[in-house]
């Protein structure tokens, strides 16, 4: 069986995007009440900041997200693991779900790296974009999430525990 599995990020803006560009951006973000120009404007803009090219330099959190999606390929045994976001970054997670249906893939599983219930991306945005896709793909596509706190819980401990038997930072 092909299985593909999804890690979703939150996502943020690069690093070196021109200061003029990101006030722009975020002005028109926060504007309720937008005109036909402005709307076509921020669509532009959101496009723009979400194909910016990205590097471990200009984006660390969108680099280490793909590493740690090389990563969970290497040891898990599936086909293909790749990264998605919820804002500002490619893909999206409607796009890396479209992309895992149209690849054929029987078991599609999607993963936040948001640990924690309560956040408005893991309990909303991400189950709507899942069921979106189950309706109009027809696939098995599993959330998982939540996180038990006990194993966040464990792995936050042993972490402290090695910091202070100076273990040094993680990679």
């Amino acid at each position: 069986m092909r299985r593909i599995a999804i890690l979703v990020g939150h996502g943020q803006l690069p690093k070196d995007l021109p200061r003029e560009l990101r006030s722009e951006y975020f002005r028109l973000r926060v504007k309720h009440a937008k005109t036909p120009e402005e709307e076509k404007r921020y669509q532009e803009l959101d496009r723009t900041v979400a194909n910016w090219p990205r590097n471990a330099e200009n984006d660390p959190y969108w680099h280490n997200i793909n590493k740690l999606a090389g990563l969970v390929r290497e040891v898990s045994g599936f086909n293909e693991v790749i990264a998605a976001f919820n804002e500002f970054c490619s893909p999206t997670l409607e796009e890396a779900l479209e992309y895992a249906c149209r690849q054929g893939y029987e078991k599609i599983m999607v993963i936040p790296t948001m640990f924690i219930p309560g956040g408005v991306h893991s309990e909303e945005e991400i189950p709507e974009a899942i069921e979106e896709m189950k309706r109009k793909y027809r696939r098995d596509i599993i959330y998982v999430w939540p996180f038990n706190l006990q194993e966040i819980a464990g792995l936050i401990t042993r972490r402290l525990n090695s910091s202070l038997e100076g273990g040094g930072e993680g990679d």
